[in-house]
């Protein structure tokens, strides 16, 4: 079996993939692909088919949708919680100058599209010897992420090892450069599998590249982490519902089906009218010139005359009627409206939970939705791979990283923040539940943390009391000063 062979569960998805990778790629993409998303109408020459398709308006529904969807999940910044030591990685999270944030867009964006990716840890390679601390900082030697779309992660095998379910095997696919011998200008690439397995002995590299007799491994070596052969592979799967390997439903693929569906009528509609639209003349009897003589051509307007025959006349043919409108227009408005509530379902709630206050409502809005799911799976993704480049580090401490899932804000009136600070007063609710809810409802700012809000409230207070004390005693000085000049 070649080390490119695919997992059967990779074969399935694949033309799922591609299909909404085409969709949100917009119409350029969908047309070049001709008749796979158009099919010719019979008996259509290929002048014909071009003009068919050409004549087809693409709506890109899937396309903004993705947008949409990325752009609600991002429309308040993650919330990230680092040990000191790793703050600095986040700024460069992936050694090509992508912040936390901007990598985490891109996973986002591609989960929503194909429903999959995953994320490897890696550490730069580099000449095995001592180094001082300031040596590793000046060569730049420290953990980093790097991110594969679905159609890059070949195959995979996970098992059971130490009574865990981890991954015993993955193959990555890679592009690479390479010089091009012939032309030092010119960019010649070359694609490599990244191959990492289990093994008794730890977790062994092995990249294979492909030649003219087949694949061949070019280089194999031991995972090494802080100077151990590494005992689980670091990487991690990433999908809408969780983090297993399993291959899971894209959300945007009902969507995508009616998008398309749109996009056939469309081109049914648009040729109808081509067909329909323009009125086309007709002539009963013969064309004769002014001196007697039979007329092949015609010319048509006001600049030039028409003598026909004895008994003759001439017509527009005009199609009239509700055919076009009624059938293949309703038919594009009715599909215009499945694909907005499909895109909607994706922000909808998946189960109607029963609260007791209007303060869990805002706590919980959307953590149900198909969004909000996927991003809680991608989150806990990232603080997987965070924890794993801590690891490589050697570093300790709280990691978190946690993306919006509030995407149907409910603004918190007056009434609901005093009936908090009221439960809060009672007991009813924790200072930690009180600054949850006030974050929900947006009367914090989602990138503070609770010991940054008391901070600042207690300085406020600090202030004020002091604002307080120096206007008494201003206005004890200004007492005692006309009872002075009363006594005087």
């Amino acid at each position: 079996m070649p080390v490119d062979t695919h997992h059967a569960e990779y074969d399935k998805a694949l033309t799922a993939w591609t299909r909404a990778r085409d969709l949100v790629a917009g119409e350029d993409e969908v047309k070049a692909k001709g008749e796979t998303y158009l099919p010719r109408l019979p008996g259509q020459t290929d002048t014909e088919y071009a003009a068919y398709k050409l004549r087809a308006a693409f709506f890109n529904a899937t396309g903004r949708t993705v947008d949409g969807l990325v752009g609600l999940v991002f429309r308040k910044d993650p919330t990230v919680v680092l040990p000191a030591a790793l703050s600095a990685l986040a700024e460069d999270v992936d050694l090509a100058g992508k912040t936390l944030a901007e990598f985490a867009r891109r996973i986002v964006s591609d989960v929503v599209q194909v429903g999959r990716g995953g994320i490897l840890v890696e550490y730069p390679k580099a000449e095995v010897r001592d180094r001082t601390a300031d040596e590793v900082t000046a060569e730049n030697l420290r953990p980093y992420m790097t991110y594969y779309p679905a159609e890059k992660i070949l195959d995979w095998r996970t098992g059971r090892v130490n009574n865990r379910h981890t991954v015993t095997m993955v193959k990555l696919e890679e592009t690479i450069d390479e010089p091009d011998p012939a032309d030092v200008w010119k960019r010649k690439t070359a694609t490599q599998i990244r191959v990492l397995e289990l093994t008794a002995a730890g977790v062994q590299v092995s990249v294979w590249r492909k030649t003219e007799t087949g694949w061949i491994a070019v280089e194999t070596f031991p995972l090494i982490i802080r100077g151990q052969v590494a005992s689980e592979i670091p990487f991690v799967f990433v999908g809408p519902v969780d983090s297993t390997s399993e291959v899971q439903k894209s959300p945007i693929v009902d969507l995508v089906a009616v998008n398309l569906s749109h996009y056939r009528t469309s081109a049914d509609y648009e040729n109808g009218l081509h067909w329909t639209g323009v009125p086309t003349p007709v002539f009963i009897g013969n064309f004769i010139s002014s001196d007697g003589n039979q007329v092949d051509t015609v010319r048509l307007g006001s600049a030039s005359g028409i003598h026909l025959s004895d008994g003759g006349d001439a017509k527009y043919l005009e199609f009239e009627g509700s055919g076009l409108e009624g059938g293949l227009g309703k038919a594009l408005e009715r599909k215009e409206q499945h694909m907005a509530v499909l895109g909607a379902r994706i922000l909808a709630s998946e189960k109607r939970a029963v609260e007791a206050a209007e303060t869990a409502a805002i706590h919980r809005a959307g953590e149900n939705s198909v969004l909000a799911s996927l991003a809680q799976s991608v989150s806990k993704a990232l603080t997987r791979a965070l924890a794993g480049m801590a690891a490589w580090q050697g570093v300790d401490g709280e990691i978190s990283f946690k993306l919006c899932t509030d995407y149907l804000p409910t603004p918190m009136d007056s009434q609901t923040l005093s009936a908090l600070v009221g439960a809060w007063q009672a007991g009813a609710l924790s200072q930690g539940e009180l600054f949850e809810a006030l974050v929900a409802g947006e009367i914090i700012r989602s990138d503070k943390d609770q010991a940054e809000h008391e901070s600042e409230v207690e300085a406020e207070s600090e202030r004020r009391a002091e604002e307080a004390a120096d206007k008494l005693a201003a206005t004890a000085k200004m007492v005692a000063a006309r009872a002075a000049g009363s006594a005087a």
